[in-house]
C-alpha cells in the first residue's frame, strides 16, 4: 500500500511538471543561441537561417557570431546606432528575453519590438547600459520614431541597477502586450524581479518586427554581446516552476527508494 501511494504521488508530480514545462515554452516563436556561428548567410555551408536569419542594417559596425554569441562591435565611423533584425517574423504581442553585456560608457544593448520598417527604425526598445551622468548602470524604455539618432523619447524615467553592466552580464526582457510595455533587467544568477522595473502605456505601434540594437558609446568603442534571444507571443516567465518540479521529482524519487529499502 505504501509503495502504491508513493507511485501515485510520483505520477501526480510528474504530470504537474509536464504541464508546467508546456506552459513555459508554449508561446515561443523562436529561440536563437547563435550556436551555428552564422546569422546573416555570409557562410553558405553553415546552418544559416536556423532558427531565423538576422539581417543587419546598413549602419557601419562589426557583427559576428563565430564565438557562439552575437557580438556587435562599434567602429570609429559607426555613428550612434547599429542593429540587426528578423525581417520575416511579424508579431503583435511580443516578449523578448536575452542575456547581454555592454562594455562602454554611454553604450547600450537594446531589445526592440514592433519595428515598423526593415530599414527605418520606428519602434519600441528597452535597453541597458552604463551612464556616468546617471551614476552607473541604467535600465530604460523608449520609443523611436525616425532614423535620426536623437529622435527617441524615454517613455518612463530610467532606473538604476546595482551592478556594472560593463563587467558582468544582465538578463533583459521586454514585453509589448496590447498597449502595455514592460521591461525587466536583473543580474545573471539573481531571480527575475516579480514586477517589471518599467511599465508604460503607448498605442503608437501595434505590431512589427524584432531587432537587436546597439548604442556605440561616447567614443564609438562599445562592444555589446547577446548570448541568446528568446522571442514569444506571450510573456516569457521565469522558469522557476520547472526547476521546482525537477527538485520535487528528485525528493519523491529519493523517498520512494528509502521506503522501498526499508
Amino acid at each position: 500500500m505504501r509503495v502504491r501511494r508513493i507511485n501515485w504521488i510520483t505520477s501526480l508530480v510528474f504530470l504537474v511538471c509536464v504541464f508546467a514545462a508546456a506552459g513555459v515554452y508554449s508561446g515561443t516563436v523562436f529561440y536563437d543561441d547563435f550556436s551555428d556561428g552564422d546569422v546573416t548567410n555570409d557562410v553558405p555551408t553553415t546552418r544559416d537561417g536556423i532558427p531565423v536569419r538576422w539581417t543587419p542594417t546598413d549602419a557601419p559596425g562589426i557583427r559576428d557570431a563565430s564565438s557562439g554569441d552575437y557580438v556587435f562591435e562599434a567602429v570609429p565611423d559607426s555613428g550612434d546606432w547599429f542593429s540587426s533584425g528578423v525581417l520575416d517574423v511579424l508579431l503583435e504581442d511580443t516578449s523578448v528575453r536575452s542575456q547581454v553585456r555592454s562594455t562602454a560608457p554611454y553604450g547600450f544593448a537594446n531589445l526592440v519590438v514592433r519595428n515598423q520598417d526593415p530599414v527605418i527604425p520606428q519602434n519600441y526598445f528597452g535597453g541597458i547600459g552604463y551612464r556616468p551622468d546617471y551614476g552607473g548602470t541604467i535600465l530604460f524604455l523608449a520609443r523611436r520614431d525616425s532614423a535620426e539618432p536623437s529622435d527617441y523619447v524615454f517613455l518612463e524615467n530610467p532606473v538604476p541597477l546595482p551592478f556594472d553592466i560593463r563587467n558582468e552580464d544582465a538578463m533583459l526582457q521586454l514585453d509589448a502586450v496590447g498597449n502595455e510595455l514592460k521591461l525587466w533587467g536583473w543580474r545573471v544568477g539573481d531571480p527575475m524581479p516579480e514586477t517589471p522595473q518599467l511599465v508604460t502605456q503607448d498605442a503608437t505601434y501595434a505590431s512589427g518586427f524584432v531587432r537587436l540594437t546597439v548604442g556605440s558609446g561616447l567614443n564609438k568603442d562599445n562592444t555589446a554581446t547577446f548570448r541568446f534571444v528568446h522571442v514569444a507571443d506571450t510573456h516569457i516567465p521565469e522558469p522557476s516552476t520547472l526547476l521546482l518540479c525537477i527538485i520535487a521529482l528528485g525528493v519523491v524519487g529519493g523517498w520512494w527508494k528509502w521506503n522501498r529499502a526499508a
